[in-house]
C-alpha cells in the first residue's frame, strides 16, 4: 500500500465523518449557548473491518475503527448541548461485497422469495432510524448490524495491569505478563 493510497482512505473515510460532524456540532454549540432547546443526534457508520480488524485492508480499518472512536468522543463532546452521538457497523450485501465471488455466493439473495434475506441492506434501516430518533437512550455506543441480529460492542477497556512504586525491567515484564496470555487474538 502507497501512502496515497492510506491517505484516500482516512480522507473518504474519516475525515467524511468529521467534517460534517464539525458543522452540525458548531450550530447546535450556538444554539445551545442561545438557550434553544437542541435535541441532536449522529449516527456514523464503521465496519467490522475496523471493529475486530481485517487483513488486507489497514488502511479501511483503521479508519472505519477511527469512526468508532470519533463517535465516542462527540458523545462525550456534545452531550451537554443536547446532542447523542452512535455508532453502527452493519453488515450486508453490496456492490463491493458482490464482485468477490466467494462473497457473492455467501451473502447472495435467498433463492426463494420467501426465505428471509439476512444480508439484504434495509435490515440495518431499523437500527439507524431508532438511533436517530428521540427514543433512543444510547450515547456514545457502537452497534453491530446484521439480518435480524443487533449487538452492542464493548468500547475498548482495561483487560489487565501491572502495578508498582518503580520502573519494570523487560525481563521482569516478560515473566509477570505470561499469566495474561493470550490477552488478543492476533492470529485468528
Amino acid at each position: 500500500m502507497t501512502e496515497d493510497e492510506w491517505d484516500l482512505v482516512v480522507r473518504v473515510h474519516l475525515k467524511g465523518h468529521f467534517v460534517p460532524t464539525h458543522w452540525a456540532a458548531s450550530y447546535w454549540r450556538a444554539q445551545s449557548k442561545a438557550r434553544v432547546p437542541v435535541s441532536g443526534r449522529l449516527v456514523y457508520t464503521s465496519s467490522n473491518s475496523g471493529l475486530i480488524g481485517n487483513p488486507g485492508q489497514g488502511n479501511y480499518s483503521a479508519a472505519k475503527a477511527g469512526i468508532a472512536s470519533f463517535s465516542i468522543v462527540c458523545a462525550k463532546e456534545l452531550d451537554r448541548y443536547g446532542v447523542k452521538s452512535n455508532c453502527v457497523a452493519p453488515s450486508a450485501r453490496t456492490q463491493m461485497t458482490t464482485s468477490t465471488e466467494w462473497l457473492r455466493d455467501l451473502m447472495g439473495a435467498p433463492p426463494d422469495d420467501d426465505r428471509f434475506d439476512v444480508w439484504d441492506p434495509a435490515n440495518n434501516s431499523p437500527l439507524v432510524a431508532y438511533l436517530a430518533s428521540e427514543e433512543c437512550a444510547f450515547n456514545g455506543s457502537t452497534f453491530t448490524s446484521r439480518g435480524g441480529t443487533v449487538g452492542i460492542m464493548a468500547p475498548w477497556k482495561l483487560e489487565h495491569q501491572l502495578e508498582r512504586d518503580s520502573r519494570w525491567t523487560a525481563a521482569e515484564l516478560a515473566t509477570e505478563l505470561k499469566s495474561f496470555a493470550p490477552i488478543t487474538n492476533a492470529g485468528e
